[in-house]
C-alpha cells in the first residue's frame, strides 16, 4: 500500500499504471497518520511521514534512493533502520523512548 504525499494524490494512479504496478499497489484512501496506526511498518525516503510514524511506534525504514542522506543521522541514532532488500523491511519492537520525538 501506498499512501501519496498530497501533491501526488492526482497522478499516483497514472503514475502506478505507466510503471506495471497498478495491479499490485494500493494507493491509502485515508490520510497519512490513520495509513500509518494501521500498518505493521512504514517505508520512506525523505518525508515528514518518517518522522510521525516513528512518534506513533510504527517500526520505520529508510530506503536508499535520492534524499535518503538527509535521514542518515536518524538512522545512525536508532531511530529509523535502513532497508537495503526487501528482506530487510522486518516489523520490530519501537523502543518508547522514540514515540516522544515530537515532545
Amino acid at each position: 500500500m501506498i499512501a501519496p504525499h498530497p501533491a501526488q494524490r492526482e497522478i499516483i494512479g497514472q503514475e502506478l499504471a505507466a510503471s506495471g504496478l497498478e495491479e499490485s499497489v494500493d494507493i491509502a484512501e485515508e490520510d497519512t497518520l490513520t495509513t500509518i496506526t494501521r500498518s505493521a511498518i512504514a517505508v520512506g525516503t525523505f518525508s515528514t511521514s518518517l518522522w510521525e510514524s516513528a512518534a506513533l511506534g510504527c517500526p520505520t525504514y529508510v530506503i536508499e534512493v535520492p534524499g535518503f542522506e538527509e535521514t542518515l543521522q536518524d538512522v545512525e541514532s536508532g531511530l529509523f533502520r535502513l532497508a537495503r532488500t526487501p528482506h530487510d523491511l522486518v516489523p520490530y519492537e519501537v523502543p518508547a523512548s522514540r514515540h516522544d520525538i515530537f515532545g
